[in-house]
């Protein structure tokens, strides 16, 4: 609100399409609304309509969100203007019609940071004035397709949704008591520009009419559920059908929707036809990220077991020089050491710099690195936030773009990406970051796998229960204290990890039976349920 006491919403992507449907639901509530959208004049002309149906206050803000400190601006000027915002609507996006290999990184990145880093930036900014006031709501617009595994042209678009629902719901659990709550918005097929200005009008025309939904109609029950509290909305009985019944189908039979909403994009790519398969020769190199202990240390044993080379990448110096000289001297490979923390902006260019001026070329990549993640959201400071986006989204992605075009050129290669079980999990309290990072993870390799079908590249996801490593211990003391079958060693998990890349499989779920039951009762029951018990126990834990 104002200093009038008027409220006050910012809606983002708000010229058109849904964006514009919730200005115009919202000013029906008498609620002023900032227009945020790179497309200033179209948005002044919304701004002008607002004010003349409804007689509320409008600003609008002309800014590109893709550029970083965007966010950062947005939360100045409305603290300039007097405004302090009650509803935050993260709306805006774009997707990008093309596989991830054959797009520029530039594209990529600026995808990804309205997608998803400005999304965290913008609630981080204005969650704190909203917890001061016991008063807020925060509305992220994810995707059905956030349910679904990913497929091809998907791979920043379907991930970054996939981690909108688990990290709302999450929020939602953390922000109790104080007042705020937090929406996913899901919506499928609606008729607004996004297809065709996406240049995706080959899917928009092989969906039947009767899935389609109007914005206007999502808008409205999408404030409905946010005014009651709900973590998550599904505009529309067939998504809802959908969603429910996509709980009890096998990841690999949802694969296949996309043959049938992309099957034009597939004909492309096959008339492409496959590089030179199995073309590589010689001594193989793989590249292990967090290399020296845990899951990494074992994948990069069980490597140096299959004659690679190695180069191993780590925080610590003295521990990148010990695991290198230890693979070296009991496999007989040759192994690179690289000391570098992946939390530092532009991490990944300069692991890649480095292999360069090793004159290697990497034809196994494994994303291995990360670290526990358990404060809730609202008291992380941004550099832990921005930490957290570096290392398990960033470097990730960068890393699979900076290697896959030279596999293909070579006809061969392994991208291997360590998800977690987590990943199929609803978002719960002390899980924000890390839950929603891993269900990124996994989605983002099954796009990859569908894109890079044909070219001698595989790309897996390998989603582990709980593994016998440091990580638990340092994860809280209710991981350490879980059943004793519900646990894999982490030997067990790199050899069932490489066997199933080199299947040439999307995704792998390595755990214990037991684990692996637990972990299918949660994806089948309820998600605010397993969310609220998930969220229960994990507050015992750290009190």
């Amino acid at each position: 609100m104002d200093k009038t006491g008027k409220r006050f919403a910012l809606v983002t992507g708000a010229a058109s399409g849904l964006g514009a449907s919730f200005a115009r639901r919202l000013a029906r509530e008498r609620i002023g609304i900032v227009l945020v959208d790179r497309q200033g004049d179209r948005a002044r002309e919304a701004a002008a309509e607002l004010e003349a149906r409804f007689s509320v206050s409008t600003h609008v803000m002309a800014v590109d969100l893709t550029r970083p400190g965007a966010a950062k601006e947005v939360h100045a000027r409305c603290e300039a203007l007097g405004l302090d915002i009650d509803i935050l609507v993260n709306n805006a996006g774009y997707h990008l019609n093309q596989c991830l290999h054959e797009l520029p990184w530039t594209a990529i990145e600026d995808n990804l940071q309205l997608l998803l880093k400005v999304v965290l930036e913008l609630t981080h900014l204005f969650l704190p004035g909203m917890i001061a006031r016991h008063s807020g709501r925060i509305i992220n617009v994810a995707s059905m397709s956030g349910f679904m595994p990913g497929g091809i042209r998907l791979a920043t678009y379907n991930a970054t949704k996939t981690f909108l629902i688990p990290f709302t719901e999450a929020l939602n659990f953390e922000l109790m008591t104080t007042g705020v709550s937090a929406t996913a918005v899901c919506p499928g097929f609606m008729r607004t520009e996004l297809f065709v200005n996406s240049g995706i009008t080959d899917v928009r025309d092989s969906v039947p009419g009767f899935m389609w939904l109007q914005p206007d109609q999502v808008a409205d029950g999408a404030w409905k559920a946010a005014v009651e509290g709900r973590p998550l909305f599904v505009p529309g009985t067939v998504n809802r059908a959908i969603a429910a019944v996509a709980k009890f189908t096998p990841r690999r039979l949802l694969r296949e929707r996309s043959r049938i909403f992309h099957r034009d994009a597939r004909r492309r790519l096959a008339m492409k036809g496959p590089t030179a398969a199995g073309a590589a020769s010689g001594k193989r190199v793989a590249l292990v990220t967090g290399a020296t202990s845990g899951i990494g240390a074992s994948f990069s044993d069980v490597l140096a077991k299959e004659g690679f080379d190695l180069v191993l990448v780590g925080r610590g110096q003295e521990a990148v020089a010990k695991s290198t000289a230890e693979l070296a001297g009991r496999h007989g490979i040759k192994a690179w050491g690289i000391v570098q923390d992946l939390s530092e902006p532009c991490a990944a260019e300069a692991v890649w710099a480095k292999c360069q001026a090793f004159g290697l070329s990497i034809d196994v990549l494994v994303n291995n690195a990360g670290y526990p993640l358990t404060k809730p959201f609202h008291r992380m400071s941004w550099a832990e936030v921005d930490a957290a986006w570096q290392v398990y989204i960033r470097s990730v992605v960068r890393l699979s773009h900076l290697a896959i075009p030279g596999m293909i050129a070579r006809g061969w290669g392994k991208v291997i990406n360590i998800s977690s079980l987590a990943a199929f999990e609803p978002g719960s309290c002390r899980s924000s970051l890390y839950s929603s990072s891993k269900a990124f993870q996994a989605t983002f390799s099954e796009s990859n796998a569908a894109e890079l079908e044909g070219t001698g590249v595989t790309v897996t996801a390998v989603c582990p229960g709980f593994t016998r490593t440091g990580w638990a211990a340092k994860s809280g003391p209710g991981n350490a204290s879980a059943p004793g079958p519900l646990w894999m060693e982490s030997d067990e998990v790199a050899r069932r990890g490489f066997k199933a890349a080199g299947r040439g499989v999307p995704l792998i779920v390595t755990a214990t039976l037991p684990m692996r039951i637990v972990s299918a009762m949660f994806q089948i029951a309820p998600r605010q349920l397993v969310g609220s018990f998930l969220s229960k126990k994990r507050a015992k834990n750290f009190q």
